[in-house]
Order: C-alpha cells, then structure tokens, then sequence
C-alpha cells in the first residue's frame, strides 16, 4: 500500500506541475515608457512567448532577446502625439533565435535605429519607419525566413520622409524580402546568400540608391524606382536568376 501511495502522490504531483509548465511556456510581457533615456529589455526563452515594449519619447531604447519557437516580438517608439515632441534618437534590437519567430519594429520620428537579427528557420521581421534620417538592419540566417520593410513620411511636416537607410542580410534558401521607401535620398543594401530566394525593392521620390547582391540559383530580383537621378545596382552569382529594374522620371 505504501508502495502505490507513493505512486499516487508522484502522479498528482506531475498533474499539478502540468498548468504551471505550459504556462511558463506563454509568458507575455509588456513594457511601457513615457519620457526620455528609458530603456527597456525583455528576456524570454521557450514557446509562444509574447514581448511588447511601447516608449514614448527620445533617446530610448528597446530590446528584445527570445529563444524557442512561435515567439513574438514588437517594439513601438515614437514620441508624445504632438509634433514638438515627435520620437528622436530611439533604438530598437530584436534578437530570435529558433523557429517560427516574429518580430516587429515601428519607429515614428527621425534618427532612430532599428536592428533585428534572426537565427533559424521560418521567421518573420518586420520593420516599419516614419520619418527622417532612419536606419534599419534586419539580419536573418536559416531557411524560409521573410521580411519586410516600410520608410517613408507618412507623418506632417516638419517631418518629411528623407534620408532613410535599409539593410538586408538573408542567408540560406527559401527566403524572400521587400522594401518601400518613399521620399527622398534614401538607401536600400540587399544581400542574399542561397538558392530559391526573391527580392522586391521599391523606391518613390528622387536621389535613390539601390544595391542588390545575390549568390546562388533560381533568385528573382524586382527594383522600381520612380523619380530623377536613382541608382540601381545588381549582381547576381548562379544560374537561373531573373532581374528587373524599371526607372522612370518625373
């Protein structure tokens, strides 16, 4: 009897220990700031992790570090609804490591940085800008990963949309990426390392700079640039690859 008493205990022990596990698995955290110099950091391992960091003002910073799968993160930094205190000088790092990750970045104002790294398979960045003089790196290693980039003003003056900078780094296959940029004087580096990967670039405004790099097979390479005095490079390594580019003067 002692014996299957014991068994018994074990058991329930395991049932009750049971919610708390899954639920260590589906932790979320949310940060929010008000005012300047905050920063924020958010550390999460395991799945289904949810990190949410708002700061509202300049110079801050937000930063996101997950590992596991299915986890997500996005960042939101602008400034205090009104345009004298528009966001400024406010950084933004995601760093994911695993599978099946997403991370969000959205900065409103000028001067801000964002920059998203992503190790491993089936990952989704997205990285959104308002503003100007804006630089955002997004880094992705693995297979099947995606993203996404969107700068331009979007916001009244005195905040046009100009001299934005992006950069893309994506290594293995499968692997796909887009960039809008609307305004003026801005830059767009893309770099894929594999096979079976498509890029789209997309630039509005005049004083464009797009560089696109590729190695490997069966990539697809689309540049638009509308406006005066754009500039567009591509280099391509392989075999069956396909460029377009399309330029046309206002």
């Amino acid at each position: 009897m002692k014996k299957h008493h014991t068994l018994f205990i074990a058991l329930l022990q395991g049932l009750m220990m049971i919610p708390a596990v899954l639920a260590a698995q589906q932790n979320e955290a949310d940060t929010r700031q008000r005012g300047d110099h905050n920063q924020g950091t958010t550390t999460q391992s395991g799945t289904q992790q949810i990190s949410t960091i708002d700061q509202w003002g300049r110079y801050n910073e937000g930063k996101v570090e997950q590992t596991g799968q299915h986890n997500t993160a996005t960042i939101d930094q602008d400034g205090f609804y009104n345009w004298p205190n528009y966001g400024r000088f406010n950084a933004a790092y995601t760093r994911q490591a695993g599978k099946r990750n997403h991370a969000e970045a959205w900065q409103d104002g000028d001067r801000n940085a964002s920059q998203i790294r992503q190790t491993g398979e089936r990952h989704i960045a997205i990285n959104d800008q308002d503003g100007t003089r804006n630089t955002i790196t997004i880094e992705q290693q693995g297979a099947r990963n995606q993203s996404f980039v969107d700068q331009n003003d979007g916001n009244p003056q005195p905040n046009p949309g100009e001299d934005n900078a992006t950069t893309v780094h994506q290594a293995g296959k499968d692997n796909w990426q887009q960039t809008e940029q609307t305004g003026e004087h801005h830059d767009a580096w893309l770099y894929q390392y594999g096979d079976r990967n498509w890029s789209r670039t997309d630039q509005v405004g005049r004083d464009h700079n797009s560089d696109t790099h590729i190695t490997g097979q069966r990539n697809t390479t689309e540049v638009w640039q509308t406006g005066q005095r754009h500039r567009s490079v591509i280099r391509v390594n392989g075999h069956r690859n396909t460029s377009y580019v399309q330029q046309d003067n206002l």
